[in-house]
């Protein structure tokens, strides 16, 4: 089917149907799909944190995804030990 024809169909259902619900998830998946079009600019802080996280990774003060497995691992533990008050 063309995206002609697609588009046809679903105004023609659209036309027809008195499902509010299912008329405002339709409105929600097109704006979410309008929305990715659009280009996100980044404040100044955004950008800072991104620069000093580079300059982390730099440095070599990350954790592999290995790593950072095993930190939480042990940290759900610990969680999972106490007792609640």
């Amino acid at each position: 089917m063309t995206t002609i024809e697609l588009k046809e169909q679903l105004i023609s259902k659209i036309k027809i149907t008195d499902n509010n619900d299912l008329l405002e998830m339709m409105l929600d998946l097109v704006e979410i799909e309008s929305d990715d079009q659009s280009i996100y600019q980044l404040n100044e802080n955004q950008l800072h944190e991104i620069d000093l996280s580079k300059q982390q990774i730099k440095n070599g003060e990350f954790y592999t995804h290995d790593e950072a497995n095993e930190i939480t691992q042990k940290w759900l533990s610990q969680l999972s030990g106490q007792t609640e008050l």
